[in-house]
């Protein structure tokens, strides 16, 4: 029986304490067709030596050394250098369950993206994903829950971002490859360079299959990843991923604008938190706070935002920030903060 090759892309960065977790994982899927292609982005540890060590005991491996170009471009290095029918990305301090890529394979052929929930792990426990949708779906309606949510969706917020990652994802090759489809650097938008990725697949897209059970291990506690490193101008670096967001669903239903407006609101989530680790202290916190609830993109998102979706800590939290009340914004950031600190 044909088993299509799949492209496993593992960008490479001051991971050596967990490269080797992920690599394992990897070269003992049950599905066995496939290649492994990592891109040492000028990792400053000793990762080069550990990926020479697997290439040299298993063929399926393949591996770039470069200068550093981030993780976006990184990813793009390894799109470019993939031979099979399918894509995967594996973030390299990540790792994934056995019999992933066969449980996800099941479903490739009939759709054009297949995606799995996953486990986030921390130091002490480790905790399921749910993405409250499960089958088959129009690759439209995956397309708008990736800008955002809206009605009923908006009871559970952190399922804002729940689908947006391109890890635990299988995508198509040659959609990528006849559309030029490409990672955008991080020093453009700050973050979210899955996002915009998924955004712009999507729109090539017929139909999407997601599996609500785990199979992807997301670990949540290296301070050395690509993207655990606190962003100074990630206010700013968020307007230019609206920006793009709005150019891409310029031409869509109203659900898609709704859906926008509401990730721009939401957003205060990341941002408050991103402020909470500003190392000239709380003044200059609520001086930022006040100033990113007064740009008319976030007072335009909180007009039209709905409150009544929210569960009663959260309706709280967002009522503070639509109505500028930026003390109370960040009282409750302080909280999230802690909290969040605890579990990681």
């Amino acid at each position: 029986m044909f088993k299509a090759l799949i492209s496993i892309i593992v960008p490479v960065y001051n991971v050596e304490n967990y490269l080797q977790e992920c690599l394992d994982s990897l070269i003992n899927q049950t599905y066995q067709n496939i290649e492994i292609i990592i891109v040492n982005d000028e990792s400053p540890d000793n990762c080069l030596q550990i990926i020479e060590d697997y290439a040299r005991k298993d063929n399926r491996i393949k591996y770039i050394d470069q200068k550093n170009t981030g993780l976006s471009g990184a990813r793009n290095a390894g799109i470019k250098l993939s031979t099979g029918d399918f894509i995967m990305f594996v973030d390299s301090d990540d790792w994934l369950d056995t019999d992933c890529l066969e449980q996800m394979s099941k479903y490739a052929t009939n759709h054009d993206l297949v995606i799995a929930s996953y486990y986030r792990e921390f130091i002490n426990n480790s905790q399921i994903r749910k993405l409250n949708c499960a089958g088959f779906y129009s690759s439209a309606f995956i397309q708008r829950r990736i800008v955002g949510l809206i009605g009923e969706e908006l009871s559970d917020p952190s399922q804002a971002d729940s689908l947006v990652t391109v890890w635990a994802k299988l995508y198509r090759s040659d959609i990528i490859n006849r559309n030029s489809i490409q990672f955008i650097s991080t020093k453009e938008i700050g973050t979210s360079e899955d996002l915009l990725f998924n955004l712009e697949y999507l729109e090539y897209c017929k139909t999407s299959f997601v599996i609500d059970g785990p199979l992807y291990h997301y670990r949540r506690y290296n301070l050395n990843s690509f993207t655990s490193t606190n962003k100074k101008n990630l206010f700013s670096d968020w307007k230019n991923l609206f920006n793009r967001i709005q150019n891409l669903i310029a031409h869509k239903k109203e659900d898609y604008h709704i859906a926008f407006n509401n990730r721009i609101a939401l957003s205060i989530i990341g941002l408050g938190l991103n402020e909470m680790q500003n190392p000239k202290g709380y003044r200059d916190r609520i001086k930022n706070l006040k100033q990113i609830l007064s740009d008319p993109l976030y007072e335009k998102a909180y007009k039209q935002l709905e409150l009544n979706y929210f569960p009663i800590h959260w309706k709280l939290f967002f009522a503070f920030a639509k109505y500028k009340f930026v003390v109370g914004v960040y009282l409750t950031l302080l909280g999230i903060n802690y909290f969040v600190s605890r579990n990681n």
